[in-house]
């Protein structure tokens, strides 16, 4: 969970899924699964409560071709926000060493 003081009101760009990360006020999270710090999956939310997510390969940038089914919930108040993630880790895929 992520708390920030101070959430109010905020605009929003957009509520679509994959919407333009950088012109929202969001938390995003990567997660290196085959641990060699260049691919891995994204996955973010803004303020609003949109989703966003992808795949990053060969250190570049996150493709958002890639759609997980995952849980995400906004709550806000006048004083705090809180951003709560949930994912189902079968939808990972790791490589054997």
């Amino acid at each position: 969970m992520l708390r920030r003081p101070g959430l109010g009101k905020r605009p929003v760009e957009s509520l679509r899924r994959d919407f333009s990360f950088p012109k929202n006020d969001n938390f995003i999270i990567f997660m290196d699964t085959y641990n060699d710090q260049t691919n891995g999956f994204a996955f973010g939310v803004s303020a609003a409560g949109a989703q966003w997510d992808g795949i990053q390969a060969d250190g570049g940038d996150v493709s958002l071709d890639w759609d997980c089914k995952w849980y995400s919930a906004i709550k806000k108040t006048m004083i705090t926000g809180w951003q709560n993630l949930q994912f189902l880790f079968a939808v990972f895929v790791t490589r054997k060493e």
